[in-house]
This record gives C-alpha cells, structure tokens and sequence, in this order.
C-alpha cells in the first residue's frame, strides 16, 4: 500500500484523514498468522514461556531463545493493554521444487496506560506447520502515529532544505519541459521523456533525519513522498533534474534550422 505522489499534492494530502487506510490495512493482515502471532504474544506476556517455546520453530529454541522470551516479558508485563493494533506486515513466499514456505513479518503496538512498545513477530509456514521464527520488541515514547506525523517540530536546517528542493526541482523540470515543447528542436519526444526523469535518487526520512542514497534510480519529475503506512515515517525522494539540465545547456544546438525562405514571383 505505498503511495507516490509529486509534491505539488503534498499539502492536500497531508491533510486527508488517514481512517480509510487504517481500514483497507486491516483488510489485508493475513488473519490466521496475526491470530498466531498474537497467541504467542499473550503466552509470553504472561509468562508461559515452556508453551511459547513450543511455538517457537525447533532451530531457534534453546537457552538464547529462553532469555529472549524473558526480556519481551519484561516489556509487556505492565497490566491489561489499553489498546494492541497490528500496524504493518509483510509476506515472502520461497518456492523449490518439494515444498513452499512463507514467512509473515507482523507488526504490533502495545499501548499500555502510562508507556508504548513496538515490536514484530516473525512467523514462517511450511505445509501445515506454522512456527515462529523470531520477536523483537521496544519501548517507545508515543504511538508511531504520533512520532512519526509530519511537524516541523525540532527539525534542522537539512529538513528545511530537503523541503525546499522538493519544489525547486520539479519547478525547474517543468520549465525545461515547456521550454522543449515550444522549441523546434530534434528528437522533442526522447528529449521530453529524459527531461521528466530525475536520476539518481536521494532518500530522506522525515522523522529520523537519516538518508541514503539509490545510484540507480528513475523518478518522475524528480521528486516524490513516500509513506508506507500511517504509523510509518514520511520518506521525501528526491532526484537530480539531469534531464532537464542538459536539454537547456544544449537547447541551442538542438534546435532545426529554419528552412530557407523562397523568392516571392514578380
């Protein structure tokens, strides 16, 4: 359920109420693993460690997976939950030529009365066995909703600057794109399409202030947001306009002489 979307958009969409994916994600969080994952969860909140070490997959069991059990006890040993929500998945199917395997990565938030915890339970099915692979848990200070909603609270100047390049950059590709239609230049259609495309793609999350870089990279109009869910951070995209930046150093060479001018007839 990722969206995309240039930012000329990026203000309505901030402010459309996120109720309606918060419902098409629950739709699609595969019911039996979440039950499963969830059954494990409430053995090991309550400390029935040797019935939720039989959930776990054989390869993983043993004094490490003991400790680990105890550690999620810990965590979420803090009364009856206000509120458990399944905030995120993801399946991976491997197929060989004896036998199919799936594994489910689901995620959960615990709000309890005074603190939070995240966490996710990995799950993996093989013919009618389902065994978990592995859990992880933390505290956190606020649901991810909170944490992780656009604010300009406490940001730094790279924020301000990231922002600022996500209308520069798409401003300068549409100059370049009108430019090039109103031009008689050679090959207008090829040269359209290179000027739409931003290469090489810088990442930036919004919440975290950390990013990264993807060399091989298309993005149309150079720029895009990218939230994966609505507890998850706002990922700025940004590409460099090459496109658009060689069409205009070179407009003038592209362009197709006029033809000659014929003799009017006395």
């Amino acid at each position: 359920m990722k969206m995309k979307f240039f930012v000329f958009a990026l203000a309505s969409l901030l402010l459309t109420g996120c109720g309606d994916e918060k419902a098409m994600l629950q739709k699609f969080i595969p019911k039996d693993d979440d039950a499963t994952a969830r059954s494990f969860i409430k053995l090991v909140q309550t400390g029935e460690y040797g019935l939720a070490e039989q959930m776990l997959a054989p390869k993983v069991r043993g004094n490490q997976a003991n400790d680990e059990l105890v550690k999620i006890h810990e965590l979420l040993d803090q009364g009856q939950p206000v509120e458990i929500l399944t905030i995120g998945f993801n399946t991976t199917i491997f197929r060989t030529l004896s036998q199919e395997t799936k594994k489910t990565n689901l995620v959960y938030q615990f709000q309890f009365r005074h603190t939070w915890v995240v966490g996710n339970v990995l799950l993996s099915r093989e013919s009618d066995a389902t065994y978990v692979l592995g859990a992880h848990f933390h505290p956190v200070r606020d649901s991810l909703e909170v944490l992780n909603r656009f604010t300009f609270d406490g940001k730094t100047p790279l924020h301000y600057t990231v922002l600022a390049f996500c209308f520069l950059i798409p401003a300068f590709i549409l100059y370049a794109l009108v430019v090039c239609i109103r031009s008689p230049v050679r090959r207008k259609w090829l040269w359209i399409i290179f000027i739409v495309l931003g290469l090489f793609e810088f990442r930036f999350d919004w919440t975290t202030g950390l990013y990264d870089f993807k060399p091989i990279s298309l993005l149309l109009f150079g720029v895009g947001v990218v939230q994966s869910s609505p507890y998850a951070p706002w990922v700025f995209e940004l590409a460099l306009p090459i496109g658009a930046l060689v069409f205009l150093m070179r407009r003038r060479k592209l362009i197709l002489p006029k033809p000659p001018a014929r003799n009017k007839a006395v």
